[in-house]
């Protein structure tokens, strides 16, 4: 029959997290682009805020169900609540962590970078971890 590539689904959990980082980046340029948008329609920066993030969140949830994670669960809505639980906790963490270091660190008010980042990472992890376990789970 000839070789065949391998199919996503079977290219393992490694494989499985960096179509999330390229679905997280895409979800970000989605995000700044309709928060950028908002705004220059004349919209309220909280309300450009909420909008851009709502298109997003629903951005990466179809993309991380149909690229990530392939899922075949029939149930599209349940399956989007729990993703917007998960994503609350990985929210949740990410600040956790940077409030966290802001407070713990002698040098945390100095370089709040270090605690974005350090906040990010935590909150990109619990995410994963979430969305393989929770809601993509198998």
């Amino acid at each position: 029959m000839g070789w065949k590539p391998p199919r996503m689904r079977e290219q393992g959990t490694f494989g499985r997290f960096l179509r999330f980082l390229a679905t997280g980046g895409a979800g970000f340029l989605v995000d700044a682009g309709l928060f950028a948008g908002a705004l220059r329609a004349g919209l309220a920066p909280p309300l450009a805020r909420a909008i851009a993030f709502c298109c997003a969140l629903s951005f990466t949830f179809l993309a991380n169900r149909a690229f990530t994670f392939q899922s075949l669960d029939d149930k599209i809505w349940r399956q989007f609540a729990c993703y917007v639980l998960a994503s609350s906790a990985g929210g949740a963490v990410n600040l956790g962590v940077f409030f966290l270091y802001l407070r713990a660190s002698p040098i945390g008010a100095e370089k709040p970078f270090i605690a974005f980042a350090l906040g990010v990472l935590a909150g990109l992890f619990t995410n994963f971890l979430s969305y393989s376990k929770f809601v993509f789970s198998r």
